[in-house]
């Protein structure tokens, strides 16, 4: 009785022992796997709260064209290195252009109310350096329903109107 018990035993924590050992290899495996790969697809490419807000703007189709995410270098230009740098890091949430000759109109920028996020510096360099370029910059509270999706297109229509 003894014997078989231990013959049981070992049997079990040898069992146990290669479940383990293939289970580390396995992670390792995976491990390197993910460590080999350098590049990988972003799930998304807005956040949900950019994704409800451009939902949100009902321009014509035909005239404007609105593009998220845009690089300030490709609207801006400056003659000074330092400043080139720093262009092509900041981004705009929203850029309109007119679909005729593809000129900037106006650009917005999401505001975030939480603690996760602050983005007053980031919104205040932008003004800062779209007012030098003679560009509309608008903010809109992301995460916010207390402006209508009208009254959204209707300041937005306004500023460009003004902008012509």
């Amino acid at each position: 009785m003894d014997l078989t018990f231990i013959i049981i035993t070992l049997t079990l924590l040898i069992l146990l022992i290669s479940i383990l050992v293939l289970s580390i290899i396995l992670i390792k495996n995976k491990k390197s796997k993910d460590m080999n790969s350098i590049y990988y697809k972003k799930l998304f490419f807005l956040r949900k709260s950019e994704l409800r807000f451009l939902k949100k703007i009902n321009l014509s189709e035909d005239e404007y064209a609105i593009i998220p995410k845009l690089s300030l270098k490709k609207i801006i230009k400056t003659d000074n290195k330092k400043y080139k740098k720093e262009l092509k890091k900041m981004t705009v949430d929203y850029a309109i252009f007119d679909k005729a000759y593809y000129q900037v109109l106006l650009l917005i920028e999401l505001k975030y109310q939480s603690k996760d996020i602050n983005n007053q510096a980031k919104i205040d360099k932008l003004k800062k350096i779209c007012d030098e370029a003679g560009i509309k910059f608008i903010t809109f509270t992301a995460n916010s329903d207390k402006m209508s999706e009208q009254e959204i297109n209707n300041e937005i229509r306004e500023i460009i109107k003004k902008n012509i």
